[in-house]
């Protein structure tokens, strides 16, 4: 479009790799992509008077950054990413297995650096974690903290913000995001983990607070139901944004074999390993989607499927997950 006619070639500086994806030299972004994102940020968030409660959304997504299949791909899958958060432009992003390159490539002038802040956990004993972008003139981060899970094997952690949304002080919201240990086999040390993320959720929420956990907690059901009862009293405030929205089918299964290629897995396994999880009185869910469903550059962005959810006033939202309703 005239829009977007007179964005240059543009060429990002490798970053320092994890192992798995060294390269040497320059990775040549494609103009035509690089031209799409910034077209998607020429469409500037509506301003609104400080302290309102405009309704607002929030992505999460694992990004698979020790996925091998070498620096373009990496590269073409993050600014799928990144493509994405420029059209739709939630307040945050909530990334689980990032690596640097794919954050520098996503913060870059050219891609989503003149929008979007990040926030990465603290000392990762691993060269992927979790991190969190927030609107810039959307959001305002007052604090932030790591919580690394002392049994993990696998490094994981609970990284949280504090943030003010659009400047509804009297509202504040706090942002949490996780990658909760991996595999059928670490089953318990999973439930430990997110036992401890229902108690400092139930702790911390209030009737104007609002806590948001989105992520990648690679649970089952069954698993879900063992948290709560060993998190204990409170636990069962916290609820599911996937079932408060009405459990939509066609956007249940955020793993999901028998649609997703990238692992080239035999098995056509489906299950909900991410998810949205809230506690507190000031906002409620108005809508759940699975994004990430179309590929790019012959792949899908990754190999989980990203959870976009809006929020709006609880005064407003309607449905069983508004302030005093239950699962």
């Amino acid at each position: 479009s005239a829009l977007c006619s007179d964005m240059a070639d543009v060429s990002l500086p490798a970053a320092k790799r994890a192992r798995h994806v060294a390269a040497e030299g320059e990775m040549h972004v494609p103009r035509d992509i690089v031209a799409r994102i910034q077209c998607g940020l020429k469409s500037e968030p509506q301003a609104v008077s400080s302290g309102s409660s405009r309704p607002f959304s929030l992505l999460s997504w694992n990004i698979d950054g020790i996925d091998d299949h070498g620096p373009q791909d990496t590269m073409l899958r993050a600014l799928a990413v990144a493509e994405h958060i420029a059209t739709t432009q939630p307040v945050a992003v909530c990334l689980q297995e990032v690596i640097p390159p794919q954050l520098e490539l996503l913060l870059a002038p050219q891609t989503l650096g003149g929008c979007y802040d990040v926030v990465c956990a603290e000392n990762p004993s691993l060269p992927y974690y979790c991190a969190m972008l927030l609107h810039k003139r959307r959001v305002r981060r007052v604090s932030s903290q790591t919580r690394h899970f002392e049994t993990s094997k696998m490094g994981r952690h609970l990284l949280s913000v504090d943030v003010v949304v659009d400047g509804c002080s009297s509202s504040p919201v706090t942002l949490l995001t996780t990658h909760l240990e991996s595999t059928k086999s670490e089953k318990r040390e999973r439930v430990r983990q997110l036992a401890e993320v229902f108690r400092v959720m139930a702790e911390s929420a209030s009737r104007s607070r609002t806590l948001i956990l989105a992520g990648d907690l690679n649970v089952r059901d069954d698993e879900v139901v063992a948290a709560r009862q060993a998190a204990g009293a409170g636990a069962d405030r916290v609820l599911d944004a996937w079932q408060c929205c009405g459990s939509p089918k066609d956007h249940e299964f955020t793993w999901d074999m028998a649609t997703n290629t990238n692992l080239g897995a035999p098995h056509r396994a489906r299950c909900r390993f991410d998810r949205c999880l809230f506690a507190g009185g000031a906002w409620a869910p108005t809508s759940f989607e699975l994004v990430g469903r179309t590929r790019a550059g012959g792949r899908f962005p990754s190999d989980h499927y990203g959870l976009q959810i809006a929020f709006a006033a609880a005064s407003l939202a309607e449905g069983p997950c508004t302030p005093g309703g239950a699962e």
